[in-house]
């Protein structure tokens, strides 16, 4: 598996256990991975393993980022919490990035040894998104988002098979 993968698969496990999000999925409407809590708030997450890619994400999904700019409203993109997830090698210049682009966004963290079972969490905050006002989610957003989380399910499971890495613990480079 590809470093992101191992981070997005991470990341999908955060908000879904560390934090009780209710449902979730990974290349959810654009994003690398989308989550919702109980109280239908929607937080996307983009993860990032170069900061040219981090830089490069206000360019080429410049409109998204303009409504979240603005604190403006986009149907199709109803998020509440947005957040970069990188890993632990790129924390420092990442959080800078974020600081310099992204005031609305929030900086999460992988940890470079990545235990799916048990342990500590495998990811961590550092930096909390601001809460941007968005509207509920319309019940056909609340359905795709559940098509892709056994999408998500079934392509992980693919790969998993494929890679044969059946282990408990997955080192990132």
């Amino acid at each position: 598996m590809k470093e992101a993968d191992i981070i997005k698969l991470a990341t999908l496990a955060y908000w879904r256990y560390d934090r009780q999000h209710i449902v979730g999925a990974i290349e959810c409407g654009g994003a690398d991975v989308m989550t919702m809590s109980k109280s239908l708030l929607i937080a996307e997450s983009e993860v990032k393993v170069t900061i040219a890619d981090m830089r490069r994400e206000f360019k080429t999904k410049s409109h998204k980022h303009q409504f979240m700019l603005r604190g403006g409203f986009n149907r199709r993109a109803s998020v509440n919490y947005f957040y970069f997830v990188v890993p632990e090698r790129l924390k420092e210049k990442a959080l800078e990035v974020v600081k310099e682009l992204y005031p609305y966004a929030g900086l999460l963290v992988s940890r470079k040894h990545i235990n799916i079972y048990y342990g500590e969490p495998n990811i961590y905050s550092l930096k909390s998104a601001k809460r941007m006002q968005r509207p509920k989610p319309l019940i056909d957003e609340i359905i795709r988002m559940g098509y892709a989380a056994s999408n998500t399910a079934i392509r992980y499971g693919n790969k998993l098979i494929e890679t044969n890495e059946v282990g408990s613990d997955i080192e990132l480079k």
